[in-house]
This record gives structure tokens, C-alpha cells and sequence, in this order.
């Protein structure tokens, strides 16, 4: 049976991978533990989805992609995630920075190279994705304060002495 709904959900994610259509996941239904973690994969499509899109992007599978995220993290009993200080600092009262943070959050859970799944450390890795997504010029963030001061130290240029 969980080869099955594995594969199913692989299938699922492979179509939604060439056609990027968000859309159906609003039908998606969460109705026990075996439901949140047959939908990682669709979790992490949809956040490095979120991820790979400009700051401020009209992009509306961005918006899909976010509502299906916040219902699972909502809800899923494998992780537990906070929205400590950094989460504060860097987005400030802008939402289109929070939800990218929360992709990135939500991508540290079910990302297989992040092994220590507390939610001290799904914070910290939620941040280095987070701020690797601040720091690419493509993206177009308009950094507040707090986010230069993050990219300054994550370059190692605070600290560093001078030549």
C-alpha cells in the first residue's frame, strides 16, 4: 500500500513538475499522519517552486503553491516548526517575504540532506535557504536592514579584518 500511494504521489509531482499548474492542490486532503508524509514531495516541489520565483512575483501557482504548504505545516505531526526572532527580523510586516520564509521553512523539513529535523535546526536551515534566495540578484528582493546584515555576516565580511 505505501508503494502505491509512493508511487502515485511520484507520478502526481512528475506531471505537476512539467506542467507547473498548482491549481488541484487545493483538493488535496489531509486526513492522517500517512497523508502529510505521502505529500512531502509535493511539498518540496511547491517550496522550491516559491523559492525559484522573484521577489513580488504576480506568478498565481505562487499562491497555490503557499496555501498548500501552510495546510500541511499546519498540520503535519512529523515537525515542528517556529517562527523565532530571525523569521521577525528579516521579514519584518512584509507577507511576500513571510511566505517565502515559510517555504523555506517547509523545505528544510522534507529536504533529505537536512538529517537533524529539530525545530532549532529547521529554523537555522530555514534561514540559510531563505537568505541564499535574498542573495541572488534575479530575485529582486528589496532587503531591509536586518536581511543585509544576515548576507553581510553569511559572506563573512563582519568580523573579517581589513586588508
Amino acid at each position: 500500500m505505501k508503494k502505491t500511494l509512493l508511487t502515485i504521489a511520484f507520478l502526481l509531482t512528475s506531471m505537476w513538475a512539467f506542467n507547473q499548474d498548482f491549481t488541484s492542490l487545493a483538493d488535496i486532503a489531509f486526513n492522517n499522519a500517512e497523508d502529510y508524509r505521502t505529500k512531502e514531495a509535493l511539498v518540496k516541489e511547491c517550496a522550491s517552486f516559491i523559492l525559484s520565483q522573484p521577489y513580488k512575483s504576480e506568478e498565481q501557482n505562487k499562491l497555490y503553491g503557499i496555501q498548500f504548504i501552510l495546510r500541511w505545516m499546519e498540520g503535519t505531526p512529523d515537525y515542528m516548526f517556529s517562527l523565532g526572532q530571525d523569521y521577525s527580523d528579516l521579514c519584518k510586516n512584509d507577507l511576500e517575504l513571510s511566505t517565502t520564509y515559510l517555504a523555506a521553512l517547509a523545505l528544510a523539513a522534507v529536504d533529505p540532506a537536512v538529517v537533524d529535523k529539530s525545530s532549532d535546526n529547521l529554523s537555522k536551515q530555514a534561514k540559510e535557504f531563505f537568505l541564499d534566495y535574498c542573495a541572488r540578484p534575479e530575485n529582486k528582493v528589496k532587503t531591509n536592514r536586518s536581511i543585509k546584515k544576515a548576507l553581510e555576516e553569511k559572506s563573512g565580511q563582519i568580523g573579517s579584518p581589513e586588508p
